[in-house]
């Protein structure tokens, strides 16, 4: 017994058994930890050859189904391939019945492979009630076969995971250099096929990369469908993090989204941010609300008071600023800042705007945080010039003065040193576009990348402050 435990796991013996609803697996089960076997129903009343045995099925953990998947363009095949199998659809044109190799999805962490084992096993259940559905990681696999050996009670393990409608194995990178496993697992492959079973498996890697997988075990991984699960890209991304946001009811405004993302990809190198990363981000803007109150504008979380939870807590801020630096605003305060929705020009005090009943800020200010920021002159403000940074700080100036000035558009076009307020008014309108539209700065300074959102509301608390 010892050398079969040894080439089970690759030398290593452990006898824990790793719960299956630890690893987002299957919970519920008897106390002898089998499944009941039985006939299972199918959607349309008929039933589906099994065998003896009471019907019984078994539960996913997390939750998570198809219906809170977001799909783009990275994962689109791999969830419309789940969704066929949820719904007992065959692969490949297979007439139904015909054996089919396994679903195999791969791609880098976090990037929802779990989340689709979950919702397979979810969705079959719901459109097959009574079907026997069995999701465990290849940890647990593992485990529960050590176990099996060493407690002689093999069939039990082997009615767990042979006898199944759907077998879903998550991680199976890690049967790596684990021969005793692996020789089983394709004995189960066999059994679970035998009875018209599906099965769809999950890994880091695609099964030809990943090393000291047994050559018949590889060929048995690429016999059905490969499909690799890309991280999401950039209209992906916000669409996962607004989604993020409501599940924790937080109505994010788009300059706060726009955010989010940027700071994401700031903290991972520009690898692109994976889903986990940008649920990680969105936990931590959720913590420090919840810890810190205040800072919403109109019910809407704006960017300030993301870049205030990025800087409490030690994050990475693009362009290279981290937490302890300046311009962290909200950060710096805990709360109280009345802030914009960073779209479509909110005004400011004396003008029923959202920053309460605060004095005016002098116009000189304005100009001179903006020439700071996207180190200007004021000279270059009234020149013909037209250099990315010059353009963006008139646009800046127009938008913050009539956010926190009670300047009409002609006297804002003075104090720069224009002779026509019709370029402040069109300067004014470009940046609420770019704003609307979550533009990013791009002028060639440290501030490239930062959303320009952020960029108005950090001169506008740095305005104020000086005022």
């Amino acid at each position: 017994m010892g050398d079969a435990l040894r080439a089970a796991t690759g030398g290593s013996v452990r006898f824990s058994v790793k719960s299956d609803t630890a690893s987002g697996g299957v919970a519920g089960r008897g106390a002898s930890g089998e499944t009941p076997i039985g006939r299972v129903p199918s959607r349309r009343g008929g039933s589906r050859a099994a065998t003896s045995g009471s019907g019984s099925a078994s539960g996913a953990g997390l939750g998570q189904t198809l219906s809170d998947f977001v799909v783009g363009t990275g994962n689109r095949f791999a969830y419309t391939a789940i969704a066929r199998i949820a719904s007992g659809e065959q692969l490949g044109g297979q007439p139904q019945g015909v054996p089919t190799g396994p679903v195999f999805l791969y791609g880098p962490c976090g990037v929802g492979k779990t989340h689709l084992l979950n919702a397979a096993a979810a969705g079959f259940r719901a459109n097959f009630p009574g079907a026997r559905t069995r999701i465990a990681s290849a940890e647990s696999f593992t485990n529960e076969f050590m176990s099996a050996i060493r407690s002689n009670t093999i069939e039990a393990f082997h009615r767990r995971y042979r006898r199944v409608d759907l077998l879903c194995i998550d991680d199976v990178h890690f049967l790596a250099n684990k021969e005793g496993t692996q020789k089983e697992l394709l004995h189960t492959f066999d059994q679970v096929g035998q009875f018209g079973g599906r099965i769809v498996l999950a890994s880091d890697e695609h099964p030809g990369r990943v090393r000291q997988f047994s050559e018949a075990l590889v060929s048995r991984f690429v016999s059905g469908s490969l499909i690799r699960i890309d991280r999401p890209d950039g209209e992906t991304r916000r669409r996962l993090i607004e989604s993020f946001g409501l599940q924790r009811g937080l109505m994010l405004e788009p300059a706060a989204v726009a955010m989010i993302d940027a700071v994401a990809e700031c903290e991972t190198g520009g690898r692109g941010a994976s889903v986990r990363d940008l649920s990680g981000l969105v936990n931590r803007v959720s913590a420090y609300l919840s810890v810190m109150g205040g800072g919403l504008v109109e019910g809407r979380v704006p960017a300030s008071v993301v870049e205030g939870a990025v800087r409490a807590q030690g994050g990475m801020m693009p362009g290279g600023s981290s937490a302890g630096e300046s311009g962290g605003g909200l950060g710096r305060s805990g709360r109280g800042h009345g802030g914009t929705d960073g779209v479509g020009g909110r005004s400011g005090p004396g003008r029923g705007g959202s920053f309460g009943a605060g004095r005016p800020v002098p116009i000189g200010a304005v100009i001179e945080r903006v020439c700071e920021s996207l180190e200007v002159t004021k000279e270059d403000l009234g020149s013909r010039g037209r250099h990315p940074r010059v353009v963006l700080a008139r646009a800046a100036v127009a938008i913050v003065a009539r956010r926190l000035t009670r300047n009409s558009y002609p006297e804002i076009a003075a104090a720069m040193g224009r002779r026509n307020h019709s370029t402040v008014i069109t300067a004014h309108r470009r940046i609420e576009k770019q704003i609307a539209e979550s533009q990013a700065v791009a002028v060639g300074l440290s501030v490239d990348g930062l959303p320009i959102a952020a960029l108005v509301e950090r001169i506008e608390r740095e305005a104020r402050a000086s005022a």
